[in-house]
């Protein structure tokens, strides 16, 4: 899931793994402790107390940009934290970090990896320099190497870091000489692959080695032991997936391939249901699964545990398909989450949205219950395209035309933004968006300035209780202007954030329809473009643009992937 450039991404690799697939020899055994397989390059007294950049009794080291170049050229491996002040998720990380730190430091590893943090709102440079967008960010430094840092996006916890650092300094795959290692590495931890082959040099062990290689979190283990595959009542090649839950191990005999063997993974590495929080969102978000059915239930009612486990009978057979999630309507953190999916707290509730078809989102009624067989006619009616999606929408109001700005709901939607006789400009937003909040009153003064002309609709729309598949819209504020005489043509607004960057625009785009409309032989509103114009030289021609850093507020939104980052 890199976003490197290719040529990065094989730096990265060649820095960031000690051996490759082809240097691994099943029988020359292993160091004692993996992380010993980083090469310092020398003795490890070198690295005593004078280095820079020791935290000493700190866990965690603040870093400037005066000593980031040399505490990187000192340290082997630097792990950075990039924070800022204002965002909520970055006070929550450091708390981690500082436990990942501790955790470190019992194991008498800093003189491997030091953990710096960045306050990246004193050290902006610091910040574009490693490609920082948004906050937390978190990157893996190797040999002083900034060009080939490694971005950390996987869990935010010391539990889920510490288990991808691990990875990142040890072997692909651990080597399983015998029945009794490979029983206790299959015991020692929650999660584990091993790969048992009768030939550790042939094509399907090189496979997955290759598949070990690209995977972040997961530990792999590898033997050539027929005593290892005969104590787990295994022969040929096969590929299993050990695990602390569900059905406790999934095995793999098909096809060998690096394709395969990952997509084998990834498809049995989750729970078969798994509860929505923080924690748990990148897992969820990071799969290659895309629809997800989500039971919305308080997780203290009496009833629980049977429909939980209801929810997992139906699970086993949509696995890898659909993933199944529950949400605790009793948690006042799931609040923006039922508002988003149109979910009453009184009653439990079931919803499946699809990540790719414009987020479409499907209702079944669980009042009466979550029979296994009614789940099963519904996720099949689902993969069979059976489904007619639910649309939200908030009543129209009455008066929803009478004032500059227009409001418009799920219902009356269509029928404004796309009257071919009217130029609609639309801000989608959500009420507890910071940035959103702060755009409301130039939107206001945006309409009061144009209430004169009739071909023009300035409107807004509540993207948390409405929805609408004619625009696609994944992240708030949006804007969107729907021109004239042009059916079903929607245009994104991307210029400046304020009352004359809008005037401008609406210059050039409503001259433009107007144009094309005379063209046509439409009837158009001769004069609009001066009239807008007018307006125009009514704004303050150094008006500031709105403070968003002093906005600043989390905004969670159902998406391909969660966005609980604050953007730079």
């Amino acid at each position: 899931m890199s976003r490197r450039a290719v040529s990065l991404v094989l730096m990265a690799l060649l820095l960031l793994r000690p051996r490759d697939c082809d240097s691994i020899s099943l029988g020359a055994g292993e160091l004692s402790d993996p992380w010993q397989i980083w090469d310092v390059g020398e003795p490890a007294e070198f690295w005593d107390s004078r280095r820079p950049g020791d935290p000493g009794d700190q866990q965690v080291r603040v870093l400037h940009r005066s000593e980031v170049d040399e505490v990187l050229q000192w340290h082997p491996a630097v792990f950075l934290l990039f924070t800022a002040p204002w965002c909520a998720q970055c006070t929550a990380l450091v708390e981690e970090f500082e436990m990942l730190a501790v955790r470190l430091r019992e194991e008498a590893l800093p003189l491997i990896l030091t953990l710096a943090r960045i306050d990246a709102s004193t050290e902006n440079e610091l910040a574009h320099e490693f490609d920082v967008r948004g906050f937390p960010a978190l990157r893996l430094v190797r040999k002083g190497l900034k060009h080939a840092s490694r971005e950390y996006t996987g869990a935010r916890t010391a539990t889920d870091m510490y288990a991808w650092l691990r990875r990142r300094f040890s072997a692909l795959a651990k080597v399983l000489p015998d029945g009794e290692a490979t029983a206790e590495f299959v015991s020692s931890l929650d999660l584990v692959v091993v790969g048992f082959f009768k030939d550790g040099a042939g094509e399907a062990a090189g496979h997955f080695m290759a598949a070990a290689d690209e995977e972040e979190i997961i530990p792999f283990g590898i033997t050539t032991s027929a005593e290892a595959a005969s104590r787990f009542g295994l022969c040929g090649d096969t590929v299993v997936l050990f695990k602390k839950f569900d059905e406790g191990r999934v095995d793999h005999s098909g096809e060998m391939t690096k394709e395969a063997i990952s997509s084998f993974v990834r498809a049995n590495e989750l729970p078969l249901v798994m509860e929505f929080t923080e924690k748990t969102t990148t897992k969820i978000f990071g799969g290659d699964i895309k629809a997800h059915l989500l039971l919305f239930m308080d997780h203290k009612d009496p009833s629980f545990p049977e429909r939980m486990h209801q929810l997992r009978v139906a699970a086993r057979d949509f696995r890898g398909k659909i993933l199944f999630l529950t949400v605790d309507i009793g948690n006042k953190a799931n609040e923006r989450l039922l508002q988003y999916f149109g979910v009453q707290q009184e009653r439990p509730s079931v919803r499946l949205i699809s990540l790719d078809s414009d987020m479409k989102k499907y209702y079944l009624d669980a009042q009466e219950g979550i029979a296994v067989e009614t789940l099963h006619e519904f996720c099949e009616a689902f993969l069979g395209h059976k489904l007619k999606p639910n649309l939200a929408s908030q009543p129209l109001p009455e008066d929803w035309d009478s004032l500059p700005v227009k409001v418009l709901v799920g219902e009356n939607f269509e029928r404004v933004a796309f009257d071919i006789r009217k130029n609609v400009f639309v801000l989608f937003y959500v009420p507890w968006c910071g940035r959103c909040k702060s755009l409301v009153p130039v939107w206001e003064k945006l309409a009061e300035q144009l209430e004169n002309r009739p071909e023009v609709v300035i409107a807004k729309f509540d993207g948390s209780a409405n929805e609408m598949h004619a625009v696609k819209v994944h992240g708030y504020p949006s804007l969107r202007f729907f021109p004239a005489g042009k059916e079903q043509q929607v245009l994104s607004y991307v210029g400046e954030l304020n009352l004359h960057g809008f005037l401008e625009y609406l210059n050039k785009e409503v001259q433009e329809a107007s144009t094309q409309q005379e063209e046509g032989g439409e009837s158009s509103d001769v004069g609009a473009k001066s009239m807008m114009e007018e307006a125009t030289e009514d704004v303050e021609k150094h008006e500031e643009d709105h403070d968003a850093e002093d906005t600043r507020e989390e905004v969670i939104e159902w998406t391909g992937r969660l966005n609980n980052r604050d953007e730079l």
